[in-house]
């Protein structure tokens, strides 16, 4: 959705009455799935690029001894 219509839509809301709010949020709640998506749904997502994640881990890896995590005070 454009940012365009979600202005749209949030004007046309603020136009709405105190009681017509409170029912079109209790409608959006009931749409909405009763459970969350699987917070961990993207393990396993570069299952098929483990050159990129040794490259990634690599890199982490060696800024780890390059950059320390504290600079010594003094």
């Amino acid at each position: 959705m454009a940012s365009l219509e979600i202005d749209e839509l949030l004007t046309a809301i603020r136009g709405l009455a105190p009681a017509q709010r409170r029912e079109l949020l209790e409608r959006v709640a009931r749409e909405l799935p009763a459970e969350p998506s699987d917070p961990l749904a993207f393990v396993g997502s570069y299952a098929d690029e483990p050159e990129l994640i040794d490259a990634i881990c690599e890199d982490a890896m060696n800024a780890r001894e390059r950059d320390p995590l504290r600079v010594a005070s003094g």
